[in-house]
């Protein structure tokens, strides 16, 4: 069952944060990094039907072994964010990404 989007969106946006300011003042607004898929007939049923492949990274199981406490934090993020995208995909591929939302900020 496809869901027609509504005619008003609201996005709430913390505009005390740095980061969010920084976005904002940087493009003018926020956006999805399928904002523009949603634009064609094919792009929107590409993204419909699940078939947009949205992982930006994969495991280097072949990566030298000795990390920065740094790397170690984006790779624990990046890692829980691969998982739950693998997962999405094999369970609901048609349900939305969350690689695919628009984020602001909040601090």
């Amino acid at each position: 069952m496809r869901l027609e989007p509504p005619d008003e969106l609201f996005v709430f946006v913390d505009r005390t944060s740095a980061v969010t300011r920084h976005q904002f003042e940087l493009i003018g607004g926020f956006a999805s990094r399928c904002a523009g898929l949603l634009a064609t007939d094919e792009g929107r049923r590409k993204y419909d039907s699940g078939e947009i492949d949205l992982l930006p990274f994969t495991p280097n199981p072949d990566q030298y072994p000795d990390l920065s406490p740094f790397v170690v934090k984006l790779m624990t993020e990046q890692w829980i964010e691969y998982e739950a995208e693998r997962i999405r995909r094999a369970l609901c591929p048609s349900a939305p990404s969350r690689l695919s939302a628009i984020y602001a900020p909040s601090g």
